[in-house]
């Protein structure tokens, strides 16, 4: 069996607690298992390399393209 829809959102979450430097609230396997899942192409796709907290940096959430 794949990947499922939780594994995608959990994978999400996991990664917002790493950028948010949380990374001790999550279990080892799981946090080893979302730092594989973060150097995937498919990763870099969706995030276009940006972390998952926002910075204004990154300009109005209203600017974003659809890619």
């Amino acid at each position: 069996m794949g990947p499922t829809v939780l594994d995608a959102h959990t994978g999400a979450f996991i990664a917002r607690l790493m950028d948010a430097e949380k990374e001790q609230l999550v279990p080892r396997e799981l946090l080893e298992r979302t730092k594989r899942l973060i150097t995937l192409p498919s990763w870099t796709e969706v995030t276009h390399g940006r972390s998952t907290n926002w910075d204004i940096s990154y300009g109005s959430v209203g600017l974003l393209k659809d890619i």
